[in-house]
């Protein structure tokens, strides 16, 4: 509705100053600004080459502005690596880190500091809403891993 209502909104003002939700296209602006803040990011797909409905297009750029943001608030500086990949049916979205940095022999914490936010219950509930599939969780290596299924077509399953 949101969408919508801003498409609406630039019909009847010339003058208005919103700009549309960001998509697939501003990822490379999120990668810029990871890197400013630290992150060793690759991106192994070239997420231009995808076209996605605007809803499936704004849920991969959420998805990867909250991944982003979850590796910065818990791991740090690390490596990220970001693929975005599409085939006839579905848009594939994978996010991963390596973890954060430790002396060796010192142990892997099993449980965030702080609070748990909600950042990937709303990544969850987004793909859900689209038809879609997400999965996160820690890696062996010590990281963090998650990868969504969207179907190319709004309301049908994602394989």
């Amino acid at each position: 509705l949101e969408e919508m209502r801003t498409i609406l909104g630039v019909l009847r003002d010339d003058q208005d100053d919103r700009a549309p939700q960001p998509g697939l296209a501003q990822i490379g602006d999120l990668v810029d600004q990871a890197r400013r803040a630290g992150l060793d990011v690759a991106v192994e797909a070239a997420p231009g080459e995808v076209e996605l409905p605007s809803a499936g297009s704004g849920a991969v750029y959420r998805m990867v502005e909250e991944a982003i943001t979850n590796v910065l608030r818990h791991a740090g500086p690390t490596r990220v690596e970001i693929d975005v990949s599409a085939d006839a049916d579905a848009v594939a979205v994978r996010i991963t880190d390596a973890g954060p940095a430790r002396p060796a022999g010192s142990a892997r914490d099993d449980v965030l500091p702080g609070p748990p936010g909600r950042g990937l219950l709303g990544m969850r509930e987004r793909c859900q809403l689209l038809g879609g599939d997400l999965r996160a969780g820690r890696t062996a290596e010590g990281g963090f891993d998650v990868r969504a299924s969207l179907p190319l077509v709004p309301g049908e399953a994602a394989r």
